[in-house]
């Protein structure tokens, strides 16, 4: 369940970030992720502050070349994304590029957890973090069956929307799509450094 809860010392952070990834298990974009960190954290989280942890993890990962803790998703052409979708860099490759037909299976793993979340809140809801929800199911199933929720049972059913479209995917989030396999074989035969592979061409915003 979502909980608010006292901030934390700023060099926590980069560990808010890394549960919230294990708890979701899909790369996460960075609008969608400074909500969680403030439902998590009890306060708005500044874009700057993620942009300076992403450089942290960049320059460390240049000094030691050690998988980094976080990183980014990167496009089928090793190429930065902007707005920057954070993952894990221990998560393998594959499963960290955004392809076409990988789009709305991350959609639906935010929206399935967030509504299975929302549909367990007693009293009001955070309003930020149901407008994700609801946005991110109407990207899997559209907006002619989306609606804002008013009650546990109503985030449940629209949690089941999201499941009958792509529960057999979500439900593997580990796994990879046809395309980011695709991916992954021509980044290892194009013998591409870590740095691109982790974060990209350049560092997105």
């Amino acid at each position: 369940m979502l909980a608010r809860r006292r901030q934390p010392r700023a060099d926590s952070l980069p560990t808010a970030i890394g549960e919230i990834l294990d708890k979701f298990e899909v790369p996460i974009p960075t609008s969608a992720m400074r909500l969680l960190l403030g439902a998590r954290l009890g306060e708005p989280v500044a874009a700057g502050r993620l942009s300076r942890i992403a450089a942290f993890e960049r320059d460390a990962f240049l000094r030691t070349n050690l998988p980094p803790r976080l990183c980014c998703a990167i496009d089928a052409d090793a190429a930065a994304i902007s707005p920057r979708i954070w993952a894990r860099g221990s998560w393998r490759l594959q499963r960290r590029v955004m392809t076409d037909d990988v789009v709305s299976i991350w959609s639906a793993a935010l929206a399935e957890r967030l509504c299975a979340d929302l549909s367990q809140q007693t009293g009001s809801v955070d309003g930020q973090l149901a407008q994700l929800a609801v946005a991110a199911a109407a990207r899997v199933i559209g907006p002619a069956r989306t609606f804002a929720p008013t009650s546990s049972d109503e985030w449940l059913e629209l949690r089941a929307g999201v499941v009958q479209a792509e529960g057999s995917v979500i439900n593997n989030r580990a796994g990879a799509t046809p395309q980011q396999v695709g991916a992954e074989t021509a980044f290892q035969r194009a013998n591409l450094p870590g740095v691109r592979l982790y974060f990209g061409t350049e560092l997105p915003s």
